[in-house]
């Protein structure tokens, strides 16, 4: 019962959010005007097309993006059975960061073969980042959390010392501010043709794992004990592995790398519906979500009309957040 009231207030709440951020921009839209706006949509009507195609979009790529890296790291966060993973701390979102960036200042065309090349090389970035830091942090065929923590720190460092060294020799003073202000975190490039890449990734994400949440939650018992009940422990982590690759990529390619969004949410979600809930997935994706409008609609309200980058807003949450985890004896979910 209580798994339902959650689910109905989130989406309520969800929706509450985008019609404020439907009228929060460089004019205020009442909700007559909004209504309007899509019931008798006119092309040549300035305010309509704002409504339709810059403040929608935003909204619903901000919601997409939030719900991806949510959801990642729950996945992560299973995967070593640490509750300190995500994809920002571990390096995951800087490596697609970097191989976002090969592509915004010509290193590769932003099209090869009908394939838009940002979240191709963010996914592969992302990857091998992972990869390594995944590798960097067993120690005696055991994952240790401090190596893990200090390796995707380490990691991540690098891939953004790489980053401002490609901006750093930039000759264009045009791709330099549009990666700079990326780089923090931005919804700015949201569009409908934009859109469906990160959410058809989320989609398929979700719909794979909904098929393995028994795998997930067994494998938080620690990866002995999975293996003894039966998980084949290495497929599921290549599968966890892959999946957050290409779902960060395609939310990192559109947005920039934001922190500490996978940190946060995945612990709430686990705080409302228990450890091995079966839908924590799709609720921590919703609470992702929800909270990634929050921090896009407090960051216009602060600074209107485009608003802060998102980083920044969701950085004042996570480091608090951060922290407290680290004040805390154990960070796994099995002794």
């Amino acid at each position: 019962m209580m798994r339902s009231i959650y689910f109905i207030l989130a989406l309520l709440l969800i929706t509450i959010v985008i019609v404020l951020g439907l009228q929060v921009g460089s004019f205020e839209s009442d909700l007559s005007t909004i209504a309007e706006a899509f019931l008798n949509y006119n092309p040549d009507n300035t305010t309509h097309y704002a409504i339709v195609h810059l403040r929608l979009p935003r909204l619903l790529l901000a919601l997409v993006v939030g719900a991806s890296l949510a959801f990642c790291g729950y996945l992560m966060q299973a995967m070593v059975n640490n509750g300190l993973a995500d994809p920002y701390l571990l390096g995951t979102a800087s490596g697609a960061s970097l191989g976002a960036v090969l592509v915004f200042f010509g290193f590769v065309n932003i099209s090869v073969a009908g394939f838009y090349m940002p979240p191709v090389l963010a996914m592969a970035g992302a990857f091998i980042v992972t990869l390594v830091v995944v590798i960097l942090g067993y120690r005696k065929r055991q994952l240790i959390p401090a190596q893990l923590l200090l390796a995707g720190i380490a990691i991540s460092s690098l891939c953004t010392a790489m980053v401002g060294l490609l901006t750093f020799l930039s000759d264009s003073e045009g791709k330099l501010k549009s990666v700079i202000f990326w780089s923090m975190g931005s919804f700015e490039r949201a569009s409908w043709t934009l859109l469906p890449y990160p959410a058809g990734a989320l989609i398929l994400a979700l719909i794979l794992f909904a098929f393995l949440q028994k795998q997930l939650n067994i494998l938080m018992l620690g990866s002995e004990r999975a293996q003894a009940l039966g998980v084949q422990v290495s497929h599921t982590r290549w599968a966890i592995l892959i999946t957050v690759s290409i779902v960060t990529g395609f939310a990192v390619a559109t947005s920039g790398p934001i922190g500490f969004v996978g940190l946060i949410v995945p612990h709430v979600t686990r705080g409302l519906l228990g450890t091995t809930g079966r839908s924590n997935l799709l609720f921590c994706a919703f609470v992702g979500g929800l909270f990634m409008l929050l921090c896009d609609l407090l960051s216009r309200i602060i600074y209107p009309p485009t608003g802060l980058p998102i980083g920044i807003i969701t950085s004042f949450f996570g480091v608090p957040f951060f922290v407290y985890l680290l004040s805390r004896k154990n960070y796994k979910f099995s002794s």
